[in-house]
């Protein structure tokens, strides 16, 4: 059980942990994070040969000068990115996939993959040690973190229990304080939370600073479990719906009771968790994976288990390559609440990090989430993500924003980061996975590698030219590319341009592509069960959870008459479920 709270399943009765139960948790979550290194999905054997030989090890990582092919490899990423934004072909139209999953994506990748990167100190040269430290994945731990107890900052004391005598109680998520509509501007809908996430000020950082206004309070901490949920402005807003949703079933399930005792407090937290956890997993597969998974490759996850992957996190080629496909699918331009276009270059400059004398986010960046999901009462009024595909919008090549790590080796840009974590991530190459898809799913499925390989060079030979006339990449750096194309380059490809220029292509990954994330996803549902996974159909969940955790309470009734609205309601997509909290007052 998560969250520092142990859990006797035959009795029921949760109990606090002692500091040496704590000590023994926290040495099994360090031993878990050292094994939870990402490993290749197939064989690690099959590794591209290229970007192998040249891949960086830690010292070279810190090193500018490097060597020969590292430096050589990072030159041609960014020969391959400059081509890729001189392509003169059209714009492609929107897809049809609402912009709210293009950010649901992201928030998913921060569930899976910690992100860690540790130093060491190997046979006398520093060491990279990166790797997943998120020990239990899709599981909402960037809300929750190790839970009240031990990650206090994240969460907030009831108004109910502020007076009352003893510890007070923390059950629900902090939020920022809720804000009036504006005068104009105001989302036309209620589906917007009108809040910020909760941001604090860390005394005398910003005393000296001259850019702020005297007496301003610049809000550089956030208080989130995981500070990379506040990377943007839409991303953080994201962050706030779901924690609006965990807030609203232990406001429900507590129904008004006067006083909460340690254990009630205990069992009515890991409730709400748990009936967000998975209505958040139902998400997952019911409606994020059919908008980005192809579905001859969804079809083989009706069980929802991965067919070859069984690593402790999420593959390489998923971490390092495939799932920044969602970059591409950024716009340059959204309409937040209003129908005036906001620029998403101002959007990646609202977080603690970037700008924070300019927080809490004004009410423009308040998001009506009906804008970007779908529920299809007004299509005309949602934001469309761009086409996944070899074009990122015009914001993130901003050199500004996204400046070359190395001056005049590197290119700027976005892309360019995307295209050094596949070369350097010692990921399958393409031909090889293109090889087993074909094998697993069927040679329909995709085309054999010559004919890949064909396409990719002839691609890369067009508009293969400067605004001077000058090559942009050389014979043998197309030789190269296309024989060994880095994974994410292969994936975007696969998508936006295919073999074929003349088949048609659906809205989601190819079948390369889906096959990845779908062992991904699939996995890391399947490697630890949340709650009552194993009870029935979602409904039959949340009613046990309830009668398991609170049956016995004084409000146990009345908090399984609370949870009958949205067990009959049972949301298993983002606009049901936004369509449920507008529906029960959760935003008011």
């Amino acid at each position: 059980m998560h969250g520092g709270f142990r859990s006797d399943r035959a009795s029921g009765r949760f109990r606090a942990p002692t500091a040496t139960r704590r000590q023994r948790a926290a040495a099994r979550i360090h031993a878990d994070a050292a094994r939870a290194r990402p490993q290749n999905i197939i064989a690690p054997t099959a590794a591209s040969a290229l970007f192998r030989a040249a891949r960086a090890d830690g010292a070279a990582l810190l090193n500018e000068e490097g060597s020969s092919d590292y430096d050589a490899l990072r030159r041609l990423m960014a020969r391959l990115a400059v081509r890729v934004a001189a392509s003169r072909s059209p714009p492609a139209p929107d897809s049809a996939i609402p912009s709210g999953y293009t950010y649901l994506l992201q928030f998913i990748a921060h569930d899976l993959m910690d992100s860690v990167v540790a130093f060491d100190v190997e046979s006398g040269e520093l060491a990279l040690v990166g790797g997943s430290a998120r020990a239990a994945q899709l599981r909402l731990d960037t809300l929750y973190g190790s839970g009240p107890e031990e990650c206090p900052h994240a969460y907030a004391i009831d108004a109910i229990d502020l007076h009352n005598a003893g510890v007070k109680p923390r059950y629900l998520l902090r939020t920022g304080p809720r804000r009036t509509a504006p005068a104009s501007g105001a989302p036309t809908r209620g589906c917007c939370p009108m809040r910020d996430i909760a941001r604090a000020r860390a005394d005398d950082t910003f005393s000296h600073d001259p850019g702020l206004p005297p007496g301003s309070a610049a809000l550089t901490e956030t208080l989130l479990a995981d500070p990379r949920n506040d990377a943007h402005a839409l991303l953080s807003q994201l962050t706030v719906l779901f924690q609006t949703f965990h807030n609203h079933l232990a406001t429900i399930l507590r129904g008004g009771a006067a006083t909460l005792d340690r254990e009630a407090t205990y069992r009515l937290f890991h409730c709400a968790r748990m009936i967000a956890v998975d209505v958040y997993r139902e998400i997952v597969v019911r409606d994020v994976a059919p908008r980005v998974v192809d579905p001859r490759i969804l079809k083989r996850y009706e069980a929802r288990k991965p067919l070859v992957y069984d690593g402790p996190a999420p593959p390489l080629e998923f971490s390092q390559g495939v799932f920044r496909f969602g970059h591409a699918m950024s716009r340059n331009r959204y309409r937040v609440n209003s129908e005036e276009a906001l620029s998403l270059g101002d959007a990646l400059d609202l977080s603690s990090a970037g700008k924070p004398g300019d927080l809490p986010v004004d009410d423009a960046w308040l998001v009506d989430w009906s804008r970007f999901f779908d529920d299809g009462s007004a299509p005309q009024r949602v934001n469309f993500a761009r086409p996944i595909g070899l074009s990122y919008a015009r914001q993130l090549n901003d050199e500004a924003t996204f400046p070359p790590f190395i001056e005049g080796v590197d290119a700027p840009g976005l892309f360019q980061r995307d295209l050094l974590a596949s070369a350097y991530g010692g990921l399958l190459s393409a031909e090889t996975l293109t090889g087993f898809v074909r094998s697993a799913f069927g040679e329909s499925t995709t085309p054999a590698w010559p004919v890949w390989r064909a396409a990719i060079k002839s691609w890369l030979e067009s508009d293969n030219l400067t605004a001077a006339g000058v090559p942009i990449l050389s014979e043998d750096d197309i030789a190269r590319l296309s024989n060994d194309p880095p994974l994410i380059f292969f994936v975007l490809f696969e998508a936006g341009v295919g073999a074929d220029a003349d088949a048609a292509r659906g809205p989601t990954l190819g079948p390369v592509g889906s096959f990845v994330v779908a062992e991904a996803l699939f996995a890391a549902l399947d490697r630890r069960a949340v709650g009552f996974e194993g009870v029935g159909d979602l409904p039959d969940r949340m009613r046990a959870c309830v009668a398991t955790l609170l049956g016995a309470s004084p409000h146990g009734p009345a908090a399984r008459a609370a949870i009958e609205p949205l067990a009959a309601a049972a949301p298993r997509t983002m606009p049901q479920l936004i369509a449920h909290l507008e529906a029960r007052g959760a935003f008011a």
